[in-house]
């Protein structure tokens, strides 16, 4: 232990563990946590009482180190099993006021509270973690300047004074010390209220519990609203998305959009089930040439309140993506390691960002597993409900298994509770606690509920509603077509789906009307003074959040969307001065496909007045390539200088469902030349497709070439001099194939990254089989037998 003086109170850094009767220690293997003592000396440093007792570190699966003083920080180790995982830094001076510059004035007095009471100083203490990638049982730490680290034979060293790794940084993860913004004042309030010791967690679900039911039980003397009323309310709820028209019927060769939801009540009111699509909502980036990606509805359930609705938005995981990432304190992880509770901070990402919503349960309410970008926080439970997202990009749902291995495709997922909806069917685990209550009070409550779901075609939805209880949230989603649905979090505040819009500031359409601010949000975004954002909640009637709430860093974790990079892509602006009809108008209908999302785009751009070139993008997330010629291909390249030439200036491959350029592959598909004009050239762009130039008369310059290229986001080329491509039957350009081809490429259709079910064979098992389970403490890792 260390003594510091500490106002009236000493201040010691001691590792234990914590004791039987302390909350959530239920288990006797408890491995030793770092707490902080505030004690009260005599003048001769007697113990005459404690001031207070703070558990700094709160990891349920490692074991922490004894601390080491260096450079006015502390330093300290975990380790699983005697296996050391990483290494800490406490700094006690706490958080920097110049880092706070984005909060608020009530921002910053709620965090001043927050901190007190988990470290008894309104600035709190500073936690960074250096997390080794690999683990060793021959792992050994030298704590001197710098602090060096031999794990196996790998050779690491941290400086103590920057908190940098100044050697073996790619065996070594840092997470720095990231503060995300308070909640809003109510739910703030009711956190710090849980923190008092007297009260605790399970005497406020208590409290909650009769007061949520106390209103339930008052809302029933209530008078019915009419369905005049009902019909007003949604008018509200919808805003200016209900003037967006309704979507078109469902497209058999586009697979979206889907069905109508069919009414659960023998008369559906206007509007209900009918899906709206979101490609004219300023709030959301159109790309013409594909169908809108989201669509938004409402639906009823709940047979004893017919005016409620539960909010649907559904999305297409062909065009988008889920991601999902940890929170600046939840979850509270096993292991240690604190999230960066923001999207991250990379204009690339930021651009393609379209939504972003609630995760599930804090820690204390279950400890489900959370694991975000390959970095895992809280292990997976058997049998609970499990959103992943997979390492090619597809995402999944699924219930975890008996076995607590993550697959090696698995990259994130959280867990939260059972399935609300597994195989078209309510509640069919049998669980009766749904949250906000005690465990053993039957669960009627009804609040604010989310969850999101799978549907039988593996599309992905997200559902909202105020006042429902679980039941009613599940009946929507079966309603919607789910096959398997996941409770997520609950109560105002907590719940809620926000939509963004980043584009370049420069280029911002005026939105043209007034800004309703009571649910909609624009400005320059501060991080990237470039940037511009605009942003709208779901539904107006989600209040309650600091919205935007997933622009911003927050305190717990959050699921976000992104576009993925589709054809056709934007268009491309003329080269000249003016541009001719359909200049740089992509197309993709109409061509060799085998399916949708579409394989391949095609344009026209002119390198000089009159001067014409076709260009081709392929997209290798659906195109596939193959050295024997198939039945029937997509796509041919006739010229591209087989593998293996010794002459050849360059090569293209595939890695990662991305095309890439001057690689050291011995494999190639494409070979260039260096040459001063070409019939062809091939570059690849941003996002991995590959580029095709093909002249539509004379060969093309190299100066005509990089101009076009760069035009189109590239910035390395290939020159292949007797290049020429076949789009199904038909030529890119009037010219013919050569009779002998030097080499040809062919390419196939092929799955990219959707939705799909995982853990489809996950048994299901009794109660008393699966609560035991989901309800012990978890471990970092399974304890391994000696």
């Amino acid at each position: 232990s260390t003594l510091t003086p500490w106002g009236h109170c000493a201040r010691a850094l001691v590792r234990g563990k914590r004791g039987p009767h302390a909350e959530g220690a239920a288990e006797p293997e408890e491995e030793n946590d770092l707490f902080l003592v505030l004690a009260r000396l005599s003048p001769e440093e007697t113990l005459l009482d404690l001031c207070g007792v703070h558990n700094l570190t709160k990891s349920s699966g490692v074991d922490e180190s004894a601390p080491v003083r260096i450079d006015g920080r502390y330093f300290f180790s975990t380790a699983l099993d005697g296996t050391i995982t990483g290494i800490h830094a406490l700094d006690l001076s706490g958080t920097d006021p110049a880092s706070l510059h984005e909060f608020s004035r009530l921002e910053r007095r709620q965090l001043s509270i927050s901190q007190w009471q988990e470290t008894g100083s309104s600035r709190g203490i500073r936690k960074d973690s250096f997390l080794f990638r690999t683990t060793d049982s021959d792992t050994s730490i030298e704590w001197q300047h710098p602090i060096r680290v031999r794990i196996a034979k790998a050779r690491a060293a941290i400086d103590p004074a920057t908190l940098a790794v100044v050697e073996g940084a790619e065996f070594i993860d840092l997470h720095p010390f990231e503060i995300g913004k308070p909640q809003a004042i109510i739910q703030w309030s009711v956190d710090r209220v849980r923190s008092i010791p007297w009260i605790g967690a399970e005497k406020l679900q208590w409290l909650k519990a009769v007061a949520m039911s106390g209103q339930t039980l008052a809302e029933t003397f209530l008078p019915k609203k009419t369905e005049a009323e009902t019909a007003t309310d949604i008018q509200n709820e919808l805003g200016s998305i209900a003037s967006l028209g309704t979507a078109a019927p469902p497209d058999k060769e586009l697979g979206w959009p889907p069905a109508p939801i069919p009414p659960f009540f023998k008369s559906a009111m206007a509007g209900e089930g009918t899906w709206i699509p979101l490609d004219k909502d300023p709030f959301v980036r159109p790309h013409p040439g594909r169908p809108s990606p989201f669509v938004t509805s409402y639906i009823r359930t709940d047979k004893e309140k017919p005016d409620t609705r539960i909010y649907v938005t559904m999305w297409d995981p062909r065009q988008i993506a889920i991601h999902m990432e940890a929170g600046t304190v939840e979850p509270t992880s096993a292991s240690g390691a604190a999230g960066p509770g923001a999207v991250p901070r990379k204009r690339e990402v930021l651009k393609r960002m379209v939504a972003g919503f609630n995760g599930g349960f804090q820690a204390i309410h279950g400890e489900y597993g959370m694991q975000a970008q390959g970095v895992l926080y809280l292990p997976p439970k058997p049998f609970a409900a499990t959103v992943m997202e997979l390492r090619d990009g597809t995402n999944a749902m699924g219930s975890w298994p008996r076995a607590a291995d993550i697959p090696s495709d698995i990259l994130s997922f959280r867990q939260n509770m059972t399935a609300l909806v597994e195989k078209g069917k309510l509640n069919p685990w049998g669980r009766t606690w749904w949250g906000g209550t005690p465990e053993t009070w039957a669960d009627r409550i009804h609040t604010t509920r989310s969850g999101i779901c799978r549907t039988r075609e593996n599309r992905f939805g997200y559902f909202w509603g105020d006042k429902i209880s679980h039941e009613v949230l599940g009946l929507a989603m079966i309603q919607a077509g789910c096959d398997y649905g996941m409770h997520l979090d609950m109560n105002p505040g907590l719940a809620g789906f926000e939509f963004y819009r980043f584009d370049d500031a420069d280029g911002i359409t005026p939105l043209g009307r007034e800004l309703q601010k009571d649910w909609e949000y624009e400005a320059i975004y501060k991080p990237f003074p470039e940037l511009f954002v605009r942003s709208r909640r779901m539904v107006r009637g989600m209040g309650h959040m600091n919205f935007p709430q997933y622009m911003q860093r927050v305190a717990r974790d959050f699921f976000y969307l992104t576009e993925r990079a589709l054809l056709p892509p934007d268009n491309t602006p003329s080269l000249m001065e003016t541009s001719e009809p359909g200049e740089g108008e992509w197309q993709s209908k109409g061509l060799a496909q085998g399916g949708f999302p579409y394989a391949f785009a095609k344009t026209r751009l002119q390198v000089a007045a009159g001067v014409w070139v076709s260009v081709l993008k392929v997209d290798p997330k659906y195109a596939e390539y193959t050295r024997q010629k198939p039945e029937e291909a997509l796509l041919v390249f006739a010229g591209t200088h087989g593998a293996g030439r010794a002459s050849a200036k360059g090569q293209v491959s595939i890695a990662a469902n991305q095309f890439v350029l001057d690689t050291d592959t011995t494999a190639p598909i494409f070979l260039g030349k260096d040459v001063e004009a070409a019939a062809s050239w091939l570059s690849t762009d941003a996002d991995g497709m590959l580029v095709w130039l093909e002249s539509e008369g004379a060969p093309i310059k190299r100066e005509a070439a990089e101009k076009l290229n760069t035009r189109l986001g590239c910035t390395t080329w290939l020159a292949l001099p007797e290049g020429k491509a076949l789009l199904g039957a038909t030529p890119l350009t009037s010219a013919p194939l050569a009779k002998k081809a030097d080499g040809v490429a062919y390419f196939v259709r092929r799955e990219g990254p959707s939705g799909r079910s995982y853990f489809p064979d996950t048994e299901f098992v009794p109660w008393s089989v699966w609560q035991p389970l989901q309800s012990k403490r978890v471990r970092y890792f399974p304890k391994k037998e000696k």
